[in-house]
């Protein structure tokens, strides 16, 4: 037992020294002692829990820096799902005098520059991830008499992560320097996005072929089929980013041009990837798609969830304090600051149930009643009232609830995190993204892109519903716009919304179509003519953030903000 422990001090202090360097620069050295190295990689089991360091950065608060530039911003802890989620159709930031943030209040307005520190935050975050997975990958050879197959798995993991980490680097900043080793070299320049997509693709080309598990396990570690599945989402991505001609600058910029995709190829790869999985019969939609995202699901989740967050009390994310319907900490709620836009409302048939699992028309209150989700209690929901959609206060996000574990002595600051595992990319989501594939291949609807459709929406019906009333009142004449519909619809919240829209380059039509003030309530009628006057092509992309050209000034700046910090 005192082996363990000193193994698991060793590899905190490594990681510890890995944070505090990076925050000083996010390209600084990873210069732990020959000693710490020769305790963590000497063993499998060191190996094992320096992997597992590269997983816990997703939902780690980082160790608390001056000015919280990794901290609880920099990860998916809290702050990176304000990147992915405070911006778009979905949901608007509620312009609460009490709250005083400038970078997610800029961020959620369009107005951020390359100050912002949510933004230098999350590329922060971001590369600590690939710095951890470097650490691994640069040492674990260094392991003896150990089976060859175990250590390949191990460094499939790791770059698993280091791809995924790499995704979301280029999903929000285009070309990013590609790090691959622990030497400090500061005058490293930017990578194109071929070249980035090509590193994320052979990271996870490697881990589909090496790491020993099929599936996700229960500790929320890659699976084979967990690559295979981002491998689909990865091509999907850049086959409709060259379709859709998204964004290049006024004048072309090489590093963030998709004109070398070929997209029919890409397709085809999106295609075949999410058919394996597909075809593996290795996940299945549950029943409940309310249980997906409380604690109370933890067991049924396995089957639907490709990859995931594992969190608990300690380690919990913070994004759904921000989101959730307001309510006390002791009864489940949160801050309500994020705000569904009301066609949220609309998009769902009467009869769907993701509706209801997905939005609240009311705080948390304890005279709500209790109900039981396997044995836990949790509030009961107020429904949304369709007459009160346009007044303030009428519409919250209903996903990602804790257990009202205080009943009765209410503390409103007992539990400040979301005590359940966060889907990153769901089962349900593979189905879309097949669906979209099959279609792009064969430029039809027909056969497997409306099966997934049914598929996806069957099992969220009310038993009286009938899947063929609900599949003609979501029909649109373009398969795309039904398809990305069905999208926010099932992936509501979730980090997708974005991405989806810039890649298909529907990202101004989609703000633009909000509707104004019939039914916007006059609270986020602010915010709306914000996102609309402040929104420009070139906010595809977000800045890359002032502290990383400082330090590396052969770095240069995403067009349209060379001239705007």
């Amino acid at each position: 037992m005192m082996k363990k422990t000193n193994l698991y001090i060793a590899l905190l202090s490594v990681f510890t020294m890995i944070n505090i360097i990076g925050c000083d620069d996010y390209l600084e050295e990873v210069n732990f002692s020959r000693i710490q190295k020769q305790e963590v990689f000497k063993s499998i089991e060191g190996a094992d829990a320096a992997v597992l360091g590269v997983y816990s950065l997703l939902s780690e608060s980082g160790p608390g820096l001056p000015g919280n530039l990794f901290g609880a911003n920099g990860t998916w802890f809290r702050g990176n799902n304000w990147m992915s989620s405070c911006n778009n159709d979905e949901q608007l930031l509620e312009p609460d005098p009490n709250f005083n943030s400038p970078a997610w209040i800029t961020l959620s307005s369009l107005s951020y520059t390359s100050t912002n520190i949510q933004i230098t935050s999350t590329w922060i975050g971001l590369y600590q991830g690939i710095f951890r997975a470097n650490a691994v990958l640069n040492n674990i050879d260094n392991i003896i008499d150990e089976s060859p197959e175990l250590i390949a798995s191990l460094k499939g993991e790791a770059r698993f992560m280091r791809g995924f980490y790499y995704f979301y680097l280029m999903t929000y900043y285009g070309g990013v320097p590609i790090v691959n080793q622990e030497t400090r070299d500061n005058t490293i320049t930017r990578s194109s996005v071929e070249d980035v997509a090509a590193l994320i693709e052979a990271d996870w080309l490697y881990a589909q072929e090496n790491i020993i598990d099929e599936k996700m396990n229960h500790n929320g570690r890659a699976g084979q089929l967990t690559a295979t599945a981002y491998l689909a989402k990865l091509h999907l991505y850049l086959a409709s980013a060259k379709e859709s001609k998204v964004y290049n600058g006024i004048e072309p910029f090489p590093l963030n041009s998709f004109n070398w995709v070929d997209d029919k190829e890409h397709y085809n790869k999106a295609k075949d990837y999410a058919d394996k999985v597909y075809d593996s019969d290795s996940y299945s939609l549950v029943d409940n798609y309310g249980m997906l995202f409380v604690k109370a699901g933890s067991e049924e989740q396995r089957d639907e969830f490709i990859f995931n967050i594992q969190t608990n009390a300690q380690n919990g994310v913070r994004y759904s304090r921000s989101a959730v319907t307001l309510g006390s900490n002791g009864l489940g709620g949160g801050q309500g600051l994020l705000r569904p836009n009301v066609h949220m409302y609309d998009l769902y048939f009467e009869g769907d149930t993701r509706r209801e699992a997905n939005l609240s028309g009311g705080k948390l209150k304890e005279k709500n009643g209790v109900e039981s989700l396997n044995g836990m209690k949790y509030i009961k929901v107020t429904p949304v009232k369709p007459k009160n959609l346009n007044k303030n206060n009428s519409i919250f996000v209903n996903k990602y609830r804790n257990p009202a574990f205080d009943l009765g002595e209410l503390k409103e600051n007992t539990n400040t995190v979301l005590d359940t595992n966060i889907p990153l990319l769901r089962y349900a989501d593979l189905l879309l993204i097949r669906a979209e594939a099959h279609y792009k291949v064969k430029a039809s609807r027909a056969g497997i892109p409306n099966e997934m459709l049914s598929e996806v929406r069957q099992r969220s019906l009310h038993k009286k519903v009938d899947i063929d009333k609900v599949n003609n009142h979501y029909l649109k004449d373009d398969f795309m716009e039904e398809l990305l519909e069905e999208r926010s619809r099932e992936l509501a919240f979730e980090g997708w919304r974005r991405i989806d829209l810039f890649r298909t380059n529907k990202y101004e039509d989609r703000i633009e179509a909000i509707d104004d003030s019939d039914k916007t309530p006059s609270n986020l009628l602010p915010r709306l003519s914000q996102i609309q006057l402040n929104y420009a092509d070139y906010k595809m992309w977000y800045p890359i953030p002032q502290r990383a050209l400082e330090l590396s000034p052969n770095i240069i700046q995403n067009p349209g903000y060379l001239d705007n910090n």
